[in-house]
């Protein structure tokens, strides 16, 4: 939304709830929803990802005092949860992004057009462009849900949960 903003030239005035009914009165509803679409799938994948190595996580976990088998499982599972999401990601950003030309078409007709038209302009390895960045700000996340549920679990079995 924030992109579409910007090139609207309103966003002086663009704060907190403002920002949904400035889009969508803006331009109208459906540039709203072409940025809301993509993102509704960027989520679900992310957690599918995090969930398919929650058993590399249990595998390697300690189960003694010691944190390092922990958090080096949750390093490890929280590098694959942003290596297995970006691709989606970077589709969701490219159709957010995405300006139309002089006769007013966009250039993608959905995230299959887009990662169609990307796969074959650029190869698989243009989908991880900014996987660095990508990376840090996902694996952290990943990595203190798994040190929280592993410290939980812990503690519910202490108390004799």
């Amino acid at each position: 939304m924030r992109s579409q903003i910007v090139d609207s030239g309103d966003m002086t005035t663009c704060t907190g709830l403002r920002l949904p009914w400035i889009v969508t009165f803006s331009n109208n509803f459906i540039s709203l929803a072409i940025g809301g679409c993509p993102s509704i799938s960027v989520d679900p994948t992310t957690n599918t990802q995090v969930n398919g190595v929650l058993g590399f996580f249990f595998f390697f976990k300690s189960e003694g005092k010691c944190l390092c088998k922990s958090r080096g499982a949750s390093t490890i599972s929280g590098f694959f949860a942003a290596a297995c999401s970006l691709p989606f990601d970077y589709v969701k950003t490219q159709i957010q992004k995405m300006p139309p030309d002089a006769e007013g078409k966009l250039p993608y007709s959905g995230s299959l057009d887009c990662a169609l038209k990307t796969l074959k302009s650029g190869g698989p390895f243009k989908f991880y462009t900014g996987f660095p960045v990508y990376c840090v700000r996902i694996a952290p996340h990943v990595m203190m849900t798994w040190i929280f549920l592993n410290q939980i679990q812990k503690l519910e079995k202490s108390v004799g949960l």
